[in-house]
């Protein structure tokens, strides 16, 4: 799915044209190759499915009270899509959000939005795999400045080529670590259960979000790859 800015002569686009959809969301315009859904499933994608609809059937549940709480919640929350363009997302939205990112580190799902929203500030870190065993390769956070209410999420690619750079779509979640427990987080075992050890030569590509474990609240995504030597 790609997403496209219309010009000064367009307003909306959408419809379906030449095997290609065309579309709008939160996030704005996008355009998207027409694929009719195969009819197995993977036991990850079954799995998603049922945690998503699991969240979205107790937005189901909210009083009206409630919604209202989560739409002034939102409300104050400003993100900005692909071309930098800001936008403010739906109640329903951060709600999905929140709860998703609670319920992958074992915690309820919260009916009103917590007030503790604080991250703090996190500007890079490094990947560590000069060790020839694999199980001794680390990620490093040293020197950031986050909030011990939060944990990181931390993502991986499988080895790839190291001349691609775009790997968005080839992101995995691994697992979690909290802000506090470690300043250096061994994240190959956790890899290891859904890729294999990249070989040298190709890139291993990661990234880690910032969650406050009170309100679910992230933070922007952090990415950085390197070599296997």
């Amino acid at each position: 799915m790609a997403s496209f800015k219309l010009s000064a002569m367009f307003s909306d686009l959408r419809g379906f044209w030449n095997q290609n959809v065309f579309s709008r969301n939160h996030y704005g315009s996008y355009v998207k190759v027409y694929a009719p859904k195969p009819d197995e499933s993977s036991p990850a994608q079954l799995a998603d499915r049922a945690k998503f609809k699991t969240v979205s059937e107790k937005w189901k549940t909210l009083t009206e009270a409630e919604r209202i709480e989560w739409k002034i919640f939102s409300d104050g929350i400003i993100k900005k899509n692909i071309f930098g363009d800001p936008y403010i997302p739906s109640a329903f939205i951060i709600f999905m959000s929140c709860n998703q990112n609670l319920r992958l580190i074992g915690l309820p799902i919260i009916h009103s939005p917590n007030s503790n929203v604080y991250i703090g500030d996190i500007y890079s870190f490094k990947i560590d795999v000069s060790d020839p065993t694999p199980d001794f390769w680390f990620m490093d956070f040293t020197g950031q400045s986050v909030s011990s209410d939060c944990v990181y999420f931390v993502y991986g690619t499988p080895g790839i080529s190291a001349g691609i750079n775009y790997v968005q779509s080839q992101y995995r979640y691994i697992g979690y670590i909290p802000v506090s427990s470690a300043d250096t987080y061994s994240f190959f075992p956790e890899y290891n259960v859904l890729f294999p050890a990249p070989v040298s030569g190709q890139k291993l590509f990661l990234k880690i979000r910032c969650v406050n474990y009170h309100s679910g609240i992230s933070g922007p995504c952090i990415h950085n790859s390197i070599i296997i030597p």
